[in-house]
């Protein structure tokens, strides 16, 4: 995040944030909701196993007031060609192009080795 000139917000400014992203979603008839946040929105999970009629138990290794249902990623790190600035998947682009240029679009693993 340092590239992009990043600061943390303090509560203020995020409560300034998030009002004017409330007014900007309920225009649009959508509910912004935030996982383990106090900051006035309705609470949500990230991994909601309810939306695929489950109910699973809550991740116990994340943080406190988290409603996260257990869960395994399926990705694989430095695999996305998106170059998106604020992904914690990627940690080196020389390493997403490499695992990139290997992808066997046959296989059944994302970088087609195990």
């Amino acid at each position: 995040m340092r590239e992009i000139s990043s600061r943390a917000l303090d509560l203020p400014c995020k409560l300034l944030l998030v009002n004017e992203l409330a007014e900007i979603a309920k225009v649009h008839g959508i509910t912004l909701c935030a996982c383990c946040e106090e900051l006035g929105l309705p609470p949500t999970s990230c991994v909601d196993s309810t939306m695929f009629g489950l109910k699973l138990p809550h991740d116990k290794n994340q943080r406190d007031g988290c409603n996260c249902a257990v869960s395994v990623d399926i990705g694989a790190y430095n695999s996305c060609m998106n170059g998106c600035r604020y992904c914690y998947a990627n940690h080196a682009v020389a390493k997403v192009r490499a695992n990139y240029a290997e992808h066997d679009v046959e296989s059944e693993m994302l970088l087609g080795r195990l």
